[in-house]
């Protein structure tokens, strides 16, 4: 045990055994040292006397003691009881009777996470297949359950002034949920050089550093559809900030305003965005065929079909590297009157 300044050892146990400890949890306010090793026995040390105070053989359903049973992420849950999980089981050892036994079976799956909170006294776990609970640490009921499949959990916390459960994933995805509803309300990514993550709600609504817009895209089946398609619709940081904080009234305003801003510079009114946000939102079919990227004309000729089921078609964006090349307001179409378009054609100048 290594001091944490200096890195100077300031306690240290040698066990006469030959067993080979795998996992060890410290008492929370006494000197105790409680360590296991691979075929089944727990011992406790005084680590400041270098004494041992108890040993505990343990056995699992009468069966022969193997690795699948070997404790993991032991938790010290009152003076004398420790809580562990193996590959499939919840463990309890009663240090003061020497004895063990199982608590939870978790059947054909295995543990992939497991974790102790004194501050609540729940135990927080997630299988390999996606089970996610958070159970009493006195009965061992389960308070909150999630099926959650394709996802590698390493951290599980519960935040209850707000409501929220919060996991986090070996990919680097965290996910909010409510813990009433069960409802994932937002979720974020971290991206690689990106100063703050990611942040996509229940609705798709999004926040997103500035420079990745064109980097991430929503997916439907083989189908991907590039953020930037949406930015308009749903780049909502004030959506965002109001599951963050909805106190924070002062911030969530201020990101309002300057959604409306960008959008009346577009030529929208954010009230009719608003509003008309559920609606499905027009097709646009691509007639041209593949042509090379390198051409010796001024212009390019593009035909296309267009098609709204509810509204008259009103404007058309064409972007080159980027470049809105009929401003960031579009071309209008409004004098066409019309839902549809077929065989549109858009003479589209080219720069050297």
């Amino acid at each position: 045990i290594y001091k944490s300044l200096t890195g100077e050892v300031a306690y240290h146990i040698e066990s006469k055994y030959e067993e080979g400890f795998v996992n060890w949890c410290f008492h929370p306010t006494r000197t105790e040292l409680a360590v296991f090793d691979r075929f089944g026995s727990a011992r406790v040390y005084d680590y400041t006397k270098q004494t041992e105070l108890s040993f505990t053989q343990m056995q699992f359903d009468n069966t022969t003691y193997g690795t699948a049973n070997v404790p993991q992420n032991p938790f010290y849950i009152t003076n004398d009881r420790i809580l562990f999980n193996t590959t499939d089981e919840i463990g309890e050892l009663n240090l003061s009777k020497s004895t063990f036994r199982v608590l939870k079976e978790i059947g054909n799956d295995e543990i992939s996470y497991f974790r102790y909170d004194h501050s609540d006294n729940d135990i927080y776990m997630a299988t390999q297949e996606g089970l996610v609970q958070i159970l009493d640490g006195n009965t061992f009921g389960v308070e909150f359950e999630l099926s959650i499949p394709n996802i590698n959990i390493n951290g599980l916390y519960r935040n209850p002034d707000k409501g929220h459960v919060v996991l986090h994933s070996h990919s680097g995805m965290v996910r909010i949920y409510d813990e009433k509803s069960r409802e994932a309300l937002l979720t974020l990514y971290n991206l690689p050089g990106a100063k703050s993550p990611v942040m996509v709600d229940q609705n798709s609504y999004y926040a997103i550093p500035k420079q990745f817009v064109g980097d991430v895209y929503f997916s439907l089946g083989e189908e991907v559809y590039f953020f930037d398609q949406f930015d308009l619709l749903l780049n909502r940081p004030d959506k965002i900030e109001t599951i963050i904080d909805p106190s924070n009234t002062s911030k969530i305003k201020l990101y309002k305003e300057a959604w409306k801003k960008r959008v009346r510079k577009m030529g929208f009114e954010p009230e009719n965005l608003e509003t008309n946000y559920l609606l499905e939102a027009p097709e646009l079919e691509l007639l041209t065929a593949d042509t090379d990227l390198a051409m010796k004309s001024e212009k390019f000729e593009v035909s296309l079909n267009a098609d709204d089921n509810n509204y008259l078609l009103s404007k058309i964006h064409v972007k080159i590297n980027g470049v809105p090349i009929y401003g960031v307001k579009g071309k209008s179409i409004e004098s066409l009157k019309t839902k549809r378009l077929a065989g549109y054609k858009l003479d589209v100048a080219l720069s050297p």
